[in-house]
């Protein structure tokens, strides 16, 4: 399957980008500490000075208000890089991955993941007070926020490295945090309903489409028995993967037991992760290339030559799907 190529655009390494609702993109660049944003299709629309100190931070923005988290402290400022509040919160880095992260929900209310003793803080965005904080299981973590389409709950993934993962929905009930576990590992999407997710594997070596609500398997396979897509040669899956409409999420798959740095994009039914397509770019693609872009049939690449990344669309229904 040949998808269709929407925009393009230039990440230098070291530089994060990643999908915002309503928004288009964010890219947190740590070297010049500004945080630049683009439109949908890539194109830049701001770039916000925000006050990191030239540590690698996460940044989050939504409506009048950036966020930016470092190890060090967290501060927030608005669409033209003023400070409006600070809060050092110094983590000692006594382990990997340990990188903190944030989220500006559409309440006003930013969360922030602490690792170290990990924990979980909910600010009022605007004033900084401290609304409510919860420790939580994992340790030394990274985290991944993912935004629930009823825009009132909120996905949260840790990964510990060799240690596994962990991942929760969240909701503030009045001033209380309400954090539930999630069945599967890596949360990795909600469909657009929000009523499934997508869980990758990081230890247990299943793929799931589960119930928001119940925790339920919805659809469920082995990482090394995708149906319908054949096992010789023998594969690797890889965990970056991304939901890419109702219908379809894409995987990524090593075929060459990691002799070099590509894998192939698997296209899968939500239905029952049967195998539909291997999507052909017209070149390789690296390792953990795929980063999900919200749905709507689209989702990104990273890792092309002179650092560009790539939003894809699925192809009309004119296209060929033949594999």
């Amino acid at each position: 399957m040949r998808p269709r190529l929407l925009a393009e655009t230039s990440v230098p390494a070291g530089d994060v980008i990643s999908h915002v609702d309503g928004v288009g993109w964010l890219v947190a660049r740590p070297a010049e500490q500004v945080v630049a944003v683009l439109d949908d299709l890539l194109r830049p629309t701001a770039r916000i000075p925000v006050p990191t100190g030239g540590a690698a931070f996460e940044a989050t923005v939504r409506g009048r208000h950036v966020a930016v988290v470092t190890l060090d402290h967290l501060a927030v400022v608005d669409l033209a890089g003023n400070l409006l509040w600070r809060r050092d919160q110094p983590v000692e880095a006594v382990g990997t991955p340990c990188t903190p992260n944030c989220f500006l929900d559409a309440d006003g209310v930013l969360w922030v993941y602490v690792p170290g003793g990990d924990h979980l803080v909910a600010f009022d965005a605007a004033t900084g007070r401290e609304i409510d904080r919860i420790e939580l299981e994992s340790q030394i973590g990274a985290a991944t926020f993912w935004p629930h389409p009823d825009r009132g709950r909120l996905g949260l993934h840790v990964v510990l490295g060799q240690d596994g993962s962990y991942s929760w929905l969240l909701r503030l009930d009045g001033d209380r945090i309400d954090c539930r576990e999630l069945a599967g590992e890596v949360l990795t999407g909600f469909t657009s309903g929000g009523d499934r997710y997508l869980a990758m594997p990081h230890v247990d070596g299943e793929i799931g489409i589960h119930d928001a609500a119940t925790g339920t398997t919805v659809a469920g396979c082995n990482a090394d028995g995708i149906p319908g897509y054949p096992t010789d040669p023998e594969y690797i899956l890889v965990e970056a993967a991304a939901v890419v409409d109702d219908d379809l999420v894409v995987v990524g798959v090593n075929t060459d037991e990691y002799e070099t740095d590509t894998e192939e994009h698997l296209l899968l039914s939500t239905d029952d992760l049967r195998y539909v397509a291997t999507v052909d770019y017209g070149q390789p693609m690296t390792t953990y290339a795929i980063r999900p872009a919200g749905g709507g049939g689209r989702w990104l690449t990273t890792g092309h030559d002179g650092d560009l990344v790539r939003l894809w669309r699925l192809p009309g229904p004119e296209t060929s799907w033949s594999t």
